[in-house]
């Protein structure tokens, strides 16, 4: 059964990393045949949304000093793909596409920027006839005021007065990778979508809170560890998911512009409490000695890497690549510990796959090696919430197993005392016997 259970799983995850190279390259063929590469815009009453990949041109200024007066006449690259993904740059990205407005009825259009790790996003509208541009500085590193909209992408309004043909650039910056992921609506369309993905984020968010609330009860209630260490490890996520998705920048520390480190800390709580749930639930201190030891230093040095980490550029690339090897230490551990019999951790692994497998692949899109958005970015609470439950049955089978173990040594020590009284009985027949025999 061990062995044909481990057999499945391994196959899982071989299947599982065979489609998402396969998705990837059909992803990037199917950008490379894509038509019309670098032409303006053309908006139109018939259509409210456009995806601008294929009509982007980008240039790279490594200096992180040029102006807008001194791009204008250099030489930018056409995008090939969908959504161009740069991964990690140390460098200020400049981005520029072509708009001409067809459009008789729709008068309210917008440009939205759907990448919420970046840094400072500059945003320059040519200004009619007038000589110059219209200036937007925001970013994630700015305070939320600086934002046009309410909202937690970057979202500018395009103010067409004319029919002549437009260029619009960006100038972007990011610690973390760096997607670009630009889009045009009608005002009315961009609302109606995004009420979509409100729906889901507030159902994966409200599933994590519960999943927290219950499993801090049944910590309070029956005092084991292992309740505290996951509600911990899931506060940590949620902190996380906060930070990335802009809706803690939104609604909690709106004009705290250095709340990335907020961010870091959200990692390395999620990070540091996996570790030690891995340990307390998979009760390697008993059985997998060498391995807990090993687990403790990579948790202690975890935390010392990320908090020196902080401030340099090479915080994500760290906590990336620490990502990746606490993913493969944890799966390893839980396979072990289910070949010695260890039945809860049936659970735990089932549990631990798709997020440790999102937690990869979210790595490498980071890094630029995968599709940005391929993981179903929006979904990934749901992803994370089905884990959780399935957390939560692995919890309750390890109860399970204890309260059985409680009961077979309670039977044990019962059929211990019951067998001693016995004998206490026949040693007393016995002594009476004797006496008897000595006294006649």
């Amino acid at each position: 059964m061990n062995k044909t259970f481990i057999k499945r799983l391994l196959i899982l995850i071989i299947v599982g990393f065979c489609l998402l190279i396969s998705a990837s390259k059909i992803y990037a063929q199917n950008n490379q045949n894509l038509k019309h590469i670098n032409n303006p815009v053309i908006l139109t009453d018939e259509n409210t949304k456009y995806p601008l990949g294929l009509h982007l041109e980008i240039f790279e200024d490594q200096t992180r000093e040029l102006t807008i007066e001194d791009v204008v006449n250099q030489e930018f690259t056409p995008s090939d793909k969908n959504i161009p993904n740069l991964g990690i740059k140390t460098s200020a990205i400049w981005v520029r596409f072509r708009v001409k407005n067809q459009a008789s009825l729709t008068q309210k259009w917008i440009l939205s920027f759907n990448d919420t790790r970046t840094g400072t996003v500059d945003f320059y509208f040519p200004q009619g006839d007038k000589e110059g541009f219209k200036t937007i500085k925001t970013g994630r590193f700015l305070p939320f005021s600086t934002r046009e909209f309410n909202h937690r992408f970057f979202i500018f309004s395009l103010p067409f007065t004319d029919n002549n043909e437009k260029t619009i650039y960006l100038r972007l910056t990011s610690k973390a990778g760096l997607a670009i992921s630009l889009n045009i609506y009608s005002l009315e369309t961009f609302f109606q979508e995004d009420q979509y993905q409100l729906l889901f984020l507030g159902v994966g968010y409200g599933i994590i809170v519960i999943m927290i609330g219950y499993n801090l009860f049944l910590f309070i209630s029956l005092k084991d560890i292992s309740y505290l260490h996951f509600v911990l490890f899931t506060t940590g996520y949620l902190c996380f998911k906060l930070c990335r998705e802009e809706i803690g920048h939104q609604l909690f520390w709106y004009d705290f512009p250095s709340y990335f480190e907020i961010q870091s800390f959200g990692v390395l709580s999620m990070y540091f409490f996996l570790i030690k749930f891995t340990q307390s639930f998979l009760k390697t201190k008993k059985y997998l000695p060498k391995i807990d030891r090993f687990l403790f230093i990579i948790s202690l040095v975890l935390v010392i890497v990320i908090i020196i980490s902080m401030p340099t550029k090479w915080n994500n690339i760290i906590v990336i690549f620490n990502g990746i090897v606490i993913s493969v230490i944890i799966l390893t551990t839980a396979l072990i510990r289910w070949r010695q019999g260890y039945k809860p951790s049936k659970y735990f692994l089932l549990a631990m796959f798709a997020p440790l497998l999102g937690i990869i692949i979210r790595c490498f899109s980071a890094l630029g090696f995968i599709p940005y958005g391929f993981y179903l970015q929006n979904r990934s609470n749901f992803v994370f919430s089905l884990s959780v439950l399935l957390f939560s049955f692995a919890l309750a089978d390890r109860i399970n197993l204890i309260q059985d173990e409680r009961e077979k040594a309670q039977n044990e020590a019962l059929k211990n005392a019951e067998l001693n009284q016995k004998l206490i009985q026949e040693q007393n027949i016995v002594l009476e016997k004797k006496v008897g025999e000595r006294t006649e």
